[in-house]
């Protein structure tokens, strides 16, 4: 019979019965071969690999089931449509304050009043072309009243109509309510009325023009004339009648 070894302390345990003198372990059975202990996976054992592949497998599906999770949060967070909208909104801003921008530029006009059309005009503007020479210069800045001068020489002065004097206009643009109650007050002065319609215009005591056109809002008075019939000859002969 064989010498039986303690597997736990290395001692022969002899026939002293089941278990070690020395240690107290079991002692196996006579003739019984001892159990090899089972082989970790190395580098070169095909279980290792087939668990690690295993394993290798599974951290890419998680990997990549986190991504697709993460592109489609990104997605129904700002989708498309929201972009676009968003884009169409900032042009329609845009648009908002180019208009805002461009309605309130104001431009100057030049000194004057306000006729119908309602844009400011200089008074001398308005008179017909038969007087556009005359030299005129604004005289009360906040009436818009312009003094003009027509020189004795001028062509619509010919003929002796002021007794060779230069002519004196005063011209403004005014509102139609203030031309209405201009010709109220000349005709309240006693003037002889030569037209009365769209066009007003009357020759005073003293033989000077008053003229008054409602559809532009131009009104002249001037100096006078060496007689009424002379005053009427300018009305004509000014392109005013």
């Amino acid at each position: 019979m064989s010498e039986v070894i303690c597997q736990y302390c290395g001692h022969s345990v002899g026939l002293s019965g089941p278990v070690c003198s020395h240690c107290g372990a079991p002692v196996p059975e006579v003739g019984s071969a001892p159990r090899p202990a089972t082989a970790e996976p190395s580098p070169g054992n095909p279980v290792g690999r087939s668990a690690a592949g295993e394993l290798s497998g599974v951290a890419g599906r998680i990997r990549s089931r986190l991504v697709s999770d993460v592109e489609s949060g990104v997605r129904a967070h700002h989708p498309a449509w929201q972009w676009r909208a968003a884009s169409a909104v900032l042009v329609v801003v845009l648009l908002l304050l180019v208009i805002l921008m461009v309605r309130s530029c104001s431009f100057p006009f030049p000194t004057g009043g306000l006729g119908d059309s309602g844009m400011t005009v200089r008074p001398a503007q308005a008179l017909p072309d038969a007087l556009q020479g005359a030299a005129c210069r604004p005289r009360d800045s906040a009436s818009g009243v312009e003094q003009c001068v027509v020189a004795a020489g001028d062509p619509v002065l010919e003929g002796g109509l002021t007794g060779g004097r230069e002519l004196t206009l005063y011209v403004q643009v005014i509102a139609p309510a203030q031309l209405d109650q201009l010709i109220a007050q000349w005709r309240s002065i006693g003037a002889t009325v030569v037209a009365d319609d769209e066009v007003f215009a009357a020759v005073s005591g003293a033989s000077a023009v008053l003229f008054a056109d409602t559809g532009s809002g131009l009104r002249l008075d001037t100096g006078t004339f060496v007689n009424r019939a002379a005053a009427q000859t300018f009305l004509a002969r000014s392109g005013l009648l």
